[in-house]
Parts: C-alpha cells; sequence; structure tokens
C-alpha cells in the first residue's frame, strides 16, 4: 500500500526517487526574490499577466507549492518542491520576469528538523 503523501506526489507528477531508507520525495526549497540592480518599476507590467500565468503553472505541477509577498516590501517568497537546487533554478528561469533579467531569486534548500529526535534519545 502506498503512503498518502505518495500517492500525493503520484497525482502531481512531481519526482519520487528511491534511496537507501525508502522513498525520497523532492527537497523544499525557500526562494527569496533579490532586485536586480538598474531595475525600474515601469519594466514590470508588460509581464506581469504572463508571469502570473506561468507561476500557476508551476503551481499546479507541483512544483511552487506556497507563494507570498513580504510585507515591506513587493518581493516574492516562494516555497518551491523540486528533486534539487539546480531544478528549482531551471523552473525559475521559465517565469518571464526572470527571463528578462527584471527579478533574480536567492534559493534555499530546506532539511527537516533534526532537533526534536532529542525527545526519543534515551
Amino acid at each position: 500500500m502506498l503512503f498518502p503523501s505518495v500517492l500525493a506526489a503520484l497525482a502531481i507528477g512531481t519526482t519520487m526517487e528511491s534511496g537507501a531508507s525508502g522513498i525520497n520525495k523532492t527537497m523544499k526549497i525557500l526562494a527569496l526574490e533579490k532586485e536586480v540592480p538598474g531595475v525600474t518599476a515601469d519594466q514590470f507590467p508588460p509581464h506581469l499577466q504572463a508571469e502570473a500565468r506561468r507561476v500557476w503553472e508551476l503551481y499546479k505541477v507541483g512544483i511552487i507549492r506556497e507563494m507570498y509577498f513580504r510585507q515591506k516590501k513587493t518581493e516574492a517568497v516562494l516555497v518551491l518542491e523540486c528533486a534539487s537546487v539546480a531544478e528549482a533554478r531551471e523552473a525559475l528561469s521559465t517565469l518571464p520576469l526572470v527571463r528578462e533579467k527584471l527579478i533574480d531569486f536567492e534559493l534555499i534548500p530546506l532539511v527537516p528538523y533534526p532537533g526534536l529526535e532529542r525527545l526519543f534519545s534515551f
């Protein structure tokens, strides 16, 4: 029997890999938008509809899992699920604002917090 998380990943077409400890899901990657020097606000509007469309496409296939803006800046904060940082960078490169070099992203791979193991060590 497959676990619900495996079934969900299969349903959205995300990558599942078999490793030494069983099945490894894709990793979560935090993507923080960075300003590109010299870019002005008037350069964005012609690309915003295409940007929203591409973000929606990446969301539908399970690559972009969460989308936010910083509270005091109009900069995106995305949570992605990809097999690697390289795959996340490749997916983000398909965004029109990235392709036009109007924005860039810092990518931070995330791993599960191991500190709770201390509760179970005797």
